[in-house]
């Protein structure tokens, strides 16, 4: 166990959700940093469900999106920030990474970061891996660190992986597309 450690983030969130758009929170054990969650039964990823399909699974990515956004906390203990976990990505320098992506992802997050009323409890790693068909919800999500932060972060987390997933499609370029126009929509954002 680390000093300070995600899985009570993750806790906290899930008890904020109380089982509505992801699984119910049954116990935490902070001494031993652990959670229980209730199992996700049928347990079929996104991916997985859309796989024949894949721009079918860009509606219900955004409805569970819809379902668990929520404003901030009030109590912030053992919730981190979207500009704690940017000013962990400044140690690039130290890496292999693009200093030009770098240059990009730091203007886009400091023009993200002055938009009013778009800071939400974000999910932080929302994508077809960690939303689930359930007996009791469609689609539900698994697995959230509890973050705050600006919204666009979880939508880029989608597309970015929905992207991967889909780079051998010679039309993921239209699909990408498509889905920005769509979450655009859906939660009155800028395209660009």
């Amino acid at each position: 166990p680390f000093e300070r450690t995600e899985i009570h983030g993750e806790a906290k969130y899930l008890r904020t959700r109380n089982g509505n758009g992801a699984v119910e929170l049954l116990a935490e054990d902070r001494e031993r940093h652990a959670i229980l969650i209730e199992r996700a039964l049928p347990g079929e990823a996104l991916f997985q469900a859309f796989k024949e399909g894949p721009a079918a699974c860009v509606q219900p990515a955004i409805d569970v999106l819809r379902s668990i956004l929520q404003p901030p906390p009030n109590d912030m203990a053992d919730v981190d920030t979207l500009d704690q976990w940017f000013n962990n990505f400044r140690r690039y320098t130290e890496t292999d990474f693009s200093a030009d992506y770098a240059a990009k992802a730091f203007a886009i997050y400091e023009w993200l970061s002055i938009q009013p009323g778009r800071t939400f409890y974000l999910y932080c790693v929302f994508h077809f891996f960690y939303v689930f068909t359930a007996m009791c919800f469609l689609f539900f999500a698994v697995d959230p660190k509890g973050i705050v932060g600006h919204l666009g972060y979880d939508i880029a987390v989608f597309l970015n992986n929905l992207h991967w997933w889909q780079k051998t499609d010679p039309d993921v370029h239209k699909l990408l597309e498509t889905a920005v126009t769509q979450f655009a929509c859906a939660f009155d954002l800028n395209e660009n």
